[in-house]
């Protein structure tokens, strides 16, 4: 479907407010993980890094 999408077909990029904390928690880890020397150390932080607790 090209042309004029109506309202109702488009996608609109939402998060549930239970997913929020982990949103938040990985947009913080991947800032971190950027401000880093970006090397193998700071790599492995950024993967090993998980999101626990409640949300």
């Amino acid at each position: 479907m090209t042309g004029n999408v109506p309202d109702s077909y488009k996608h609109y990029p939402v998060f549930c407010v239970w997913e929020l904390g982990a949103v938040i928690h990985e947009q913080k880890t991947w800032t971190q993980f950027l401000y880093s020397a970006r090397d193998e150390k700071a790599r492995n932080a950024w993967i090993g890094d998980r999101f626990t607790g409640e949300a």
